[in-house]
């Protein structure tokens, strides 16, 4: 009658370790998320205005796509 088998439908993330400069200057080094079903390619290109962030060293963000003078490269 009821279906007990265990649904997460929390949005499941993957990270990716980047590092871009915007605008102003700054330079940013931290973790990429976007969602698990997409790539990395296809959250810097998507319709979405803002990228989610991670910094190494403060609380997550939202940054603006407009705000990136160069392209956002990905650390190994």
């Amino acid at each position: 009658m009821f279906d007990r088998s265990r649904t997460d439908n929390a949005r499941q993330f993957k990270t990716t370790v980047v590092e871009m400069t915007l605008n102003d200057g700054r330079a940013l080094s931290g973790k990429l998320l976007y969602h698990s079903n997409g790539s990395l390619f296809d959250a810097l290109n998507g319709s979405e205005s803002f990228l989610d962030f991670e910094p190494f060293d403060g609380q997550r963000e939202l940054v603006a796509k407009s705000e990136h003078s160069e392209p956002v490269w990905q650390s190994r």
